[in-house]
């Protein structure tokens, strides 16, 4: 038995900041809304696919603490970082310091409206 890979991720959000997360991860990171399965009891929220992988977003009334103390992350491939940070600067969203840079590795690190930090790391160019 051994893990093969990622189903998916689950980050969460405080319920009155759901919005502007789903505009965060559709609107600004351009990830592709998929439907959810259908429940019995719907929650809030939407799930997206990031090729193979889910991401899942869900309200979670402890997500209103203090996220700032929470390195919890999800980090996403992309293609071209600077453009990247221009369209996250364009919609007022900061960049965190990155703390341990990783010598030949472009990254940055930001928060989504949630608080949750979300790294993105520009993919190497195909050999």
């Amino acid at each position: 038995m051994s893990v093969v890979g990622i189903a998916h991720v689950q980050v969460t959000v405080a319920a009155d900041r759901m919005a502007a997360a789903m505009t965060f991860y559709r609107g600004i990171l351009g990830l592709e809304e998929i439907a959810q399965p259908s429940r019995d009891r719907p929650e809030a929220g939407a799930w997206y696919r990031v090729g193979a992988i889910e991401l899942h977003l869900r309200g979670d009334a402890a997500a209103a603490g203090d996220p700032a103390a929470s390195r919890r992350h999800v980090a996403f491939l992309v293609t071209d970082l600077d453009r990247m940070e221009q369209a996250l600067q364009a919609a007022g969203i900061a960049r965190l310091p990155d703390a341990r840079p990783i010598p030949g590795r472009r990254r940055l690190f930001v928060r989504d409206p949630g608080g949750n930090r979300v790294e993105l790391v520009e993919a190497a160019p195909p050999a």
